[in-house]
């Protein structure tokens, strides 16, 4: 079996050669682009030349990305996969963890890759999270920019390989270029060109139904790097995206971010973990996006309608007796006066007045979390079946 890293150059030589597009001729392209736009984001929509696919290179790239699918549920499990994943920390309501791949640790290749994944309960429906990963129109884009993609500097779409159906509604397959910010000014910005894919599953071993966005970096020719016309270093992801499993209440989502990534270029490892890290836990970020838009759909109190904070002398949540540490917050859903970690801010826009911040107390950003249908719906029949015993190595 071939490291990720390894598999990545080896995918990319299979790739079929692509029609009027060598990697020459696409690198030209690129050049005369970015001396138009003095090598500045967004990039021009017809920044790269994208060719007409043959059926052949379709039908590799669909087949690479539903691989990519199951090695992303296979490689996030905790206990029954083939990574052994060591608890790091548990910051903001989400678990991370670091993963130790066995078959690779003793490869040079293996030492430039970091695994971390990320765990959380998400209040919302699989219908929800696969909605809310479809970013077909600006204000779905919007979305995800302010909660998981807050890094995201450009994307673009350059193939779509498969939409989603009648007979199959969360079903997607599609080429991206992305172009991320880097968290530190002594590392440049990074950019990734990769297939991603949507879709369903069934998870045999606990019989329940599942959701998984994955990511696969790979190498096209009319996709090349972006180091000299505008300093993006190119990086890898393998085996990484989201995998959203129903919980056992029904009401509820048991969400998995797994990382699997090389950032290339000289960065310390420390600035590597801050990377990552930073983007595994916004993964609660999708939790609280659902919380907004049900606090939004629903009523809040007006200046004139919130209580007195006179004569509250201790929080009525945790009860914390209120003092110069412990100041006095109303909640614009229930009127409660609750201490600082007693609440979250959310930035909503109400009453006709545009985004503000609001204060909304635990007891009730919890009580509108769930999804406003109740229990998920049980109707497995298009999912498809993956467990640890029929998915298959993608590196084989």
């Amino acid at each position: 079996m071939t490291t990720p890293r390894e598999t990545a150059t080896s995918a990319t030589s299979k790739t079929p050669p692509l029609p009027g597009s060598s990697s020459s001729g696409a690198a030209r392209s690129a050049s005369q682009h970015s001396g138009s736009s003095h090598g500045k984001l967004p990039l021009a929509s017809d920044f790269f030349s994208v060719p007409q696919l043959n059926s052949k290179e379709s039908k590799y790239l669909l087949g690479l990305a539903k691989h990519a699918c199951k090695e992303v549920v296979y490689y996030s499990r905790e206990h029954d996969g083939p990574m052994t994943w060591l608890h790091l920390a548990s910051e903001d309501g989400v678990k991370v963890f670091q993963g130790v791949d066995h078959a690779t640790t003793s490869k040079p290749e293996a030492k430039a890759l970091t695994y971390l994944r990320g765990a959380c309960q998400i209040h919302a429906t699989l219908d929800e999270v696969a909605e809310f990963f479809k970013l077909d129109t600006p204000e779905k884009l919007a979305g995800f920019s302010q909660s998981v993609g807050k890094d995201l500097l450009d994307q673009q779409t350059l193939l779509t390989l498969a939409s989603p159906t009648a007979e199959n509604p969360k079903h997607y397959v599609g080429v991206k270029w992305t172009a991320v910010e880097s968290p530190s000014k002594l590392a440049r910005n990074r950019d990734f060109c990769y297939v991603e894919c949507h879709d369903e599953f069934l998870d045999t071993n606990s019989k329940r139904r599942g959701w998984v966005r994955s990511i696969h970096s790979i190498r096209l020719p009319f996709c090349p790097p972006l180091n000299k016309s505008h300093g993006l270093v190119r990086g890898s992801f393998y085996r990484s995206g989201f995998i959203f499993t129903e919980s056992a209440d029904g009401n509820s989502v048991d969400a998995v971010h797994t990382l699997h990534l090389d950032i290339k270029g000289n960065a310390p490892n420390w600035l590597k973990l801050l990377v990552m890290k930073r983007r595994i836990k916004n993964i609660a970020e999708v939790n609280r996006y659902f919380q907004r838009q049900r606090l939004i759909r629903g009523k809040l109190l007006g200046d004139l309608e919130l209580p007195a904070k006179d004569g509250v002398a201790r929080c009525q949540l945790c009860e914390t007796r209120f003092g110069l540490f412990h100041r006095k917050r109303r909640c614009r859903k229930c009127g409660k006066v609750v201490c600082s970690p007693c609440g979250h801010d959310f930035l909503l826009d109400y009453a006709g007045a545009g985004p503000k911040k609001v204060r909304i107390c635990l007891e009730c950003s919890e009580a509108v979390g769930f999804g406003a249908n109740g229990a998920m719906a049980k109707d497995v029949k298009k999912a498809t079946k993956l467990s640890s015993s029929d998915v298959r190595p993608l590196y084989d």
